[in-house]
């Protein structure tokens, strides 16, 4: 099976691409250095930048599966250009994977883009669903939204597509969220936010 991962230096994107080695899948990472970091065996890597349409397309002929990762990181101050980054790098990605897609011949069967949970409201008085969650308001749900019109608009014959609404993805490792989180509690700055009865929604990187 071959698998391509966008946004595939990240820390998901690293686990997830030496579990497909360690299945025997062949993975083609899309990065903006294109270079290969030491100890990725396996793992073949192209060059793009998120948002122009060049031969790093013909990747996608007749791979099983698509995951798409690339985004700027949300771990940073909300500054209007940060803001923008967010928005831009998550909203072009998945547009110009949509126009690569459309030129297969024999694209991809599945098309896995990431989304993000705090689509949906601070509700605490019942769970949130795909059939009943309720969509918040706010800056990073209009990236969300603006992210998910683009992924569907992209819906091209064949292509299953699943918008990934997770959460914080907590595992070892560098870079990832339950590092930043530990850093914080090590400086003496944990503790309880808000009013502390809101609900943090959380996944394992293994599951």
């Amino acid at each position: 099976m071959k698998a391509i991962i966008a946004g595939g230096s990240g820390y998901l994107g690293k686990r997830l691409a030496k579990h497909f080695v360690a299945q025997g899948m062949e993975v083609i990472v899309l990065g903006r250095s294109g270079s290969s970091p030491k100890n990725t065996e396996g793992i073949r890597y192209v060059q793009w930048d998120g948002k122009t349409l060049t031969e790093w397309w013909t990747e996608l002929e007749g791979a099983d599966l698509l995951i798409n990762f690339a985004g700027r990181t949300v771990n940073c101050r909300y500054t209007e250009e940060n803001r923008k980054q967010m928005f831009d790098s998550r909203v072009d990605s998945t547009r110009v994977l949509g126009d690569a897609v459309k030129m297969c011949s024999k694209p991809p069967k599945v098309w896995l883009n990431s989304s993000t949970a705090t689509i949906y409201s601070d509700m605490r008085e019942r769970d949130q669903t795909e059939s009943t969650g309720v969509i918040g308001k706010g800056y990073s749900v209009h990236i969300a939204q603006s992210w998910e019109e683009v992924f569907f608009a992209a819906a091209a014959t064949g292509v299953r597509q699943v918008a990934l609404r997770s959460a914080m993805v907590f595992g070892d490792g560098k870079d990832g969220v339950y590092e930043a989180f530990r850093g914080i509690a090590r400086l003496g700055l944990g503790g309880t936010i808000g009013d502390g009865g809101q609900y943090i929604s959380w996944i394992h990187v293994d599951d």
